[in-house]
């Protein structure tokens, strides 16, 4: 029982049980019409078998199109339910006389030949017979689904069986969808004396649709869903049952509201039904999906050669068939079903026919390419407008954030075109679009452009902004003759924008390849420094004597050496938020969320600005002097929306400020950047650079995490020389926070040779030198940091913001007991350090208290203390607090001393910085046994340490049992609590701590140390 076509039902029934005696004589007729999918075969099957149940003879038939040539088809399935009394077969005619039976055969030669089409009377008469029988014993009920599709005998004889009167037990009752020839099955009966019935099936309506839903679905979401299964479908049933039964699926995606999501089920639905709504209806439809156009649009005319009668008669099919609802497809999956039944050939001709027309009618690039690339162009074509398209829609697509159809327009151009210079203008706008989202992919487009950029065969244009990239990937000498030989055609052009390019270009190399540039090139755009001091000089010297007495092998001085592992255990990193105070030096500390929304350069106005926002990082590195790069810095980030072709820009923007130790106004605008990248390698540099600030800010845990992400970002190959910018960040932080064995292995990864060519080869350096000093390879470590000193100054950066080399290499010294050298180094860096830069400063002058005279340290390390915090330096600030308060406790004020021990270690242990105060410890076994300091990382000697009545350092006269008693005591737990950590009894811990009183001499629990020398892992 069809609950949703009760009403229908109920008429037929009725129509088909009234008594023929209170009518006309002669049998019934009803024809049910209605779109495809609308559930007439179902009500005919309804019937059907309610006449069977009430002894009603039944024979069925169902029309197809692929028999509609073939006579008698129809009558062939109807014969074979009913017993026929002998006489002739369908299709025997031939074998008979044409003329009505009783004429004389003499006559029979003068009557005109009847059609093909049509059926001799004397052959009706006979077939009709052999439903005569049985409507005369009883009632008979005559079916055929599909009548538009019968063949034209089988349909002149049912006509003929409705007009003969002596039929009065017969009932016809029939399916008629869009008629192909757009006649209807007895189009002349009138619905007289109760005799013709003609119904028209509609689409449901909303409580209908749940109704047919609650048959597959639970009745309560069945109710929920049939608003949005009405409006995905129009209401046609075949449409729904499909639909409804793809939800049911293991694989189908519910959705609460909204569209519901289509299956296979659903998409053979929809075929089926355009295919049933007509001739011409499948072929508009497949027009209206190429187009994506109304079917009032002169190109869907165009596209299928069809009259736009015929393709407004279609449409109206489809639309009642619940295909289209006015301009567009009810659902997605429709148009796409009747374009995936197309055969590939065919596929492919409409799709370039339509893209031809589409570019012919003016229409959006983008609309164009699309229908091209569905197509799947392979090979050279000789018209143009192809691979110009093509190029046009990539540049609109990244606006659109649409990075791989871009790409694929691109390729396809590639492949399409056949001009040599426009072809390899192709291949460099796609190695363009693949750095910002395939950087891997573009490594090795970048590698082909190589030769034709250094020979001229590029446009200049393409070559200035391949430049960086070749270096990038460490392709420097091709580089530099490429942007030499631009240089040169933009000197003979004089043409004022490409000059601007060409400057920012340079600008750019000088910033970050110093390497590849000769002095004659920087000359016009950087201020020469001269190449060393001579005090500088006589430190490099001695630095190189004493490393060339070292007993454990050092590494070439562009290349990594083989660092060593520890086997110390280090207890996992917290979560820390992070901490930074606002500089103080500066009026361009600005917040960036005040600062006016960023808008996309003009082409030229592009040039200028790079031109001044690397001019601006080339200040603040030492290559020429600017005083107002911080505020071209910040005007950049202000007004430059980011994309793939500013992300330089920004990157550089950012650096600037960062070097300028503006950290607190830099990670505000590093993080807006970050809210705003998609590609990968702009979000991948925006966390190292993230990394670097969060390092520079002392929040080790965070360095970390983003230095990390930023790796786990980008595959190896895909950055290039750009690795020691997220390496340099996580090795220094894993150092500082005492994983050792963890900052040897980041050091083990291969990097290129071209990266110590780079400033990004200047932080590497620099963060393997801050190791090999934590891990007692001093020479080695001098050795780097003096490496740094000689690069930055013979580039022309030596900017002690960049990399600290001379506190650094000081540091050195003093850990091999050479004060003197120390303070040489320590004074030099801070004559070169601007009075503005508070965190460079404030490190320089903590180095420079530890050459100082006792009395003169607190000072100096309070000004430093001062310095750090407000630069935002936590863990810097921390190693000064530290340095102050061992300072104090030698000058007789332990009290003072220890509380600021004790604010340190705590301000430590939020920035990640775990046991900072322990001494450190060599990288595995590998390398030979080296003197160890007494301090822990970063940590500076100090002279005589206090000692104990035997002579000895006071916490070296406590037994391991004590030290560890003592070390938890200082951190905070009660007896109790270490009693139970410890695994000892509550009176032993008492007698522990009575006899580390005596022995360190102290009288209470508070005035304990928190610089014992010992594991806390060992406590656990």
């Amino acid at each position: 029982m069809l609950v949703y076509r009760g009403e229908e039902a109920a008429r037929l029934r009725e129509f088909l049980e009234a008594d023929p005696r209170t009518g006309r004589p002669g049998p019934r007729l009803a024809v049910i019409s209605g779109a495809a999918g609308m559930g007439k075969t179902e009500l005919l099957h309804t019937i059907a078998e309610f006449a069977a149940a009430n002894r009603v003879t039944v024979v069925s038939a169902v029309a197809a199109p692929t028999e509609q040539d073939l006579p008698y088809a129809v009558l062939e399935q109807l014969q074979q339910g009913v017993p026929a009394e002998p006489g002739p077969k369908p299709g025997q005619e031939q074998e008979h006389r044409t003329d009505p039976p009783g004429r004389p055969e003499a006559a029979a030669p003068s009557a005109p030949a009847a059609p093909a089409s049509q059926v001799p009377l004397r052959v009706l008469s006979e077939l009709t017979r052999g439903f005569g029988a049985p409507a005369a014993a009883g009632r008979v009920l005559i079916t055929v689904d599909d009548i538009q599709f019968a063949d034209a005998q089988s349909r002149q004889v049912l006509e003929y069986l409705l007009r003969n009167s002596g039929f009065s037990g017969l009932s016809v009752v029939v399916t008629e969808g869009p008629a192909p020839t757009g006649e209807a099955f007895c189009a002349d009966a009138a619905p007289e004396a109760g005799r013709v019935l003609r119904m028209r099936l509609g689409p449901l309506g909303v409580e209908d649709v749940g109704r047919l839903l609650a048959d597959q679905l639970p009745a309560a979401e069945a109710t929920h869903l049939a608003p949005d299964f009405h409006r995905a479908t129009g209401g046609n049933p075949m449409l729904l049952k499909a639909l409804a039964a793809d939800q049911l699926l293991p694989s189908a995606a519910r959705r609460g509201g909204g569209t519901p999501q289509a299956g296979d089920l659903f998409r053979q639905a929809a075929l089926r039904c355009a295919q049933r709504s007509g001739d011409y209806a499948l072929a508009v439809a497949r027009g209206l999906a190429l187009l994506r156009e109304p079917p009032t649009s002169p190109n869907v005319s165009l596209l299928l050669s069809v009259e736009d009668r015929t393709i407004r008669s279609a449409a109206a099919a489809l639309e009642d068939a619940g295909i289209l609802c006015g301009r567009r497809f009810r659902h997605e999956a429709m148009g796409e079903a009747v374009l995936d039944d197309l055969s590939t050939e065919e596929a492919a001709r409409l799709h370039y026919c339509a893209a031809k027309l589409l570019h012919q009618s003016g229409a959006d690039p983008v609309r164009v390419a699309t229908q091209l690339l569905a197509q799947d162009l392979r090979g050279p074509v000789d018209e143009a407008w192809v691979w110009e398209v093509l190029q046009e829609a990539a540049r609109q697509a990244p606006a659109g954030g649409e990075p791989d159809f871009a790409v694929r327009c691109l390729q396809m151009a590639e492949r399409c075109c056949r001009d040599e210079p426009t072809r390899l203008s192709i291949r460099a706008q796609l190695a363009e679009l693949n750095w910002g989202h395939q950087p891997a992919t573009a490594a090795q487009q970048v590698r082909s452009l190589a030769l034709p950029a250094r020979d001229g065969r590029l446009p200049i244009s393409y070559t200035l902004r391949l430049v960086p990239k070749l270096m990038w990937y460490g392709y420097v000498d091709e580089a530099t003759a490429a942007l030499r030989l631009a240089s040169t055609t933009a000197a003979e052009t004089h043409a004022p924008r490409l000059d601007d390019e060409v400057r920012a270009t340079r600008l750019q190399v000088a910033g970050t390849y110093p390497d590849a540039l000769t002095e004659n090139d920087r000359a016009p755009y950087a201020e020469q420094r001269p190449e060393r001091e001579a005090a500088t000089a006589s430190v490099s010297t001695a630095a190189t004597e004493s490393a060339a007495t070292e007993t454990t092998a050092t590494a070439p001085m562009l290349t990594k050496p083989t660092p060593t592992k520890s086997t110390e255990s280090h207890p996992a990193p917290t979560a820390l938020s992070p901490t930074a105070s606002a500089p103080t030096a500066s009026a361009s500390t600005a917040s960036a969320s005040t600062a006016s929304a960023p808008t996309k350069p003009a082409p030229g106005a592009a040039a200028r600005a790079r031109v001044r926002v690397f001019g601006a990082l080339n200040s603040v590195l030492g290559l020429r002097s600017e005083s107002t790069a911080v505020a071209d810095a910040e005007q950049i980030l202000r007004s430059t929306m980011l994309t793939e072709t500013t992300v330089e820009m920004l990157l550089a923007a950012l650096g600037a400020l960062i070097l300028s130790d503006l950290l607190a106004s830099s990670a505000r605008w590093c993080d807006r950047l970050l809210g705003q990248a998609r590609g990968k390698r702009a979000l991948a540099m925006l966390m190292a650079i993230r990394a670097h600030i969060f390092l520079r800010q002392g929040n080790l845990t965070a360095a970390v995490e983003r230095a990390e992400a930023s790796l786990a970002r980008l595959p190896a190959h895909g950055w290039g020389v750009g690795i020691g910018l997220p390496l340099s960040a996580l090795v220094e932080a894993r150092t500082r926070m005492g994983h050792h064995e963890a900052a040897a292995e980041l050091l083990e990864r291969p990097v290129p040779d071209a990266m110590f060519r780079t400033r990004y080869g200047l932080s590497y350096l620099h963060a393997r030198a801050a190791l090999q000093l934590q891990t007692g390879r001093h020479h080695a470590a001098l050795a780097d940091f003096m490496r740094c000193g000689e690069l930055m100054m013979a580039w022309g950066m030596d900017s002690p913001a960049l990399v600290p080399w001379r506190t650094g290499a000081a540091q050195t010294w003093l850990r091999l007991q050479d004060s003197e050298r120390a303070a040489a180094l320590v004074e030099d860096e801070l004559s070169r350090t601007h009075p503005k830069h508070l965190r460079t400063r404030g490190a320089a002058l903590r180095v420079l208290a530890a050459t100082r005279p006792l009395p003169q340290r607190p000072a100096l390390l309070e000004e430093a203390v001062r310095l750090l915090r407000d630069a935002g330096d936590s863990y810097t600030m921390a190693l000064a607090m530290t340095d102050l308060g061992h300072a104090y406790k030698r000058l007789g004020a332990p009290a003072k001393g220890r509380g600021l021990v004790r604010q340190a270690g705590q301000m430590a242990d939020i920035c990640g910085a775990y046991e900072p105060f322990r001494a450190p410890q060599p990288v595995a076994a590998r390398v030979a046994p080296a003197r160890v300091a007494p301090a822990g990382p970063g940590a500076l000697p100090e002279g005589p340490e206090p000692t104990s009545g035997a002579g000895i350092r006071a916490e070296e006269a406590l037994t391991e049992a004590e030290r560890r008693v003592a070390r938890l005591a200082a951190l905070g737990h009660t007896n109790r609590e270490i009693s139970s950590k410890l695994f000892i009894t509550v009176s032993t811990v008492e007698q522990h701590l009575t006899r580390v009183y005596r022995k360190i001499n102290i009288r209470r629990r508070q005035d304990l140390p928190t610089t014992l020398d010992f594991d806390v892992a060992d406590c656990a």
